[in-house]
């Protein structure tokens, strides 16, 4: 019985862990930006909470999880490549502004590899 205890236990974190990173993150994204991740996309926001939450999922199994910042600082790379992908050049530089931002602020917050990652995909 303990065995499954620690099982429920472990997913409890993981998700609750998950879901307190995306809602923090966009609340944080809208501060930064002025723009509502929810509404800027739907579809594709939904797409992209699904591909973060991968990567949450596999750091957690690492026993590494990404911290509020890593997760802000993946949703706003991935805004930022739809923005550029639609020419919307104002909507991208608002989420490549706050990408730089967030660096400053959060930087020791932030693994090099995904800080880089989104230096080199977006160019801020």
């Amino acid at each position: 019985m303990g065995l499954f205890w620690e099982a429920v236990k472990s997913f409890g974190a993981q998700w609750g862990g998950a879901t307190s990173a995306m809602y923090t993150s966009d609340t944080v994204i809208k501060n930064m930006t002025g723009i509502d991740p929810k509404r800027f996309h739907p579809d594709i926001y939904k797409s992209i909470t699904r591909a973060i939450n991968d990567k949450y999922q596999f750091y957690f199994r690492l026993e590494m999880p990404l911290t509020d910042e890593e997760v802000t600082m993946l949703k706003l790379t991935y805004f930022c490549e739809l923005a550029a992908h639609a020419e919307d050049e104002d909507t991208r530089r608002k989420f490549g502004d706050a990408i730089a931002k967030l660096r400053r602020i959060a930087g020791g917050r932030i693994r090099a590899e995904i800080s880089a990652g989104a230096a080199a995909q977006t160019g801020f």
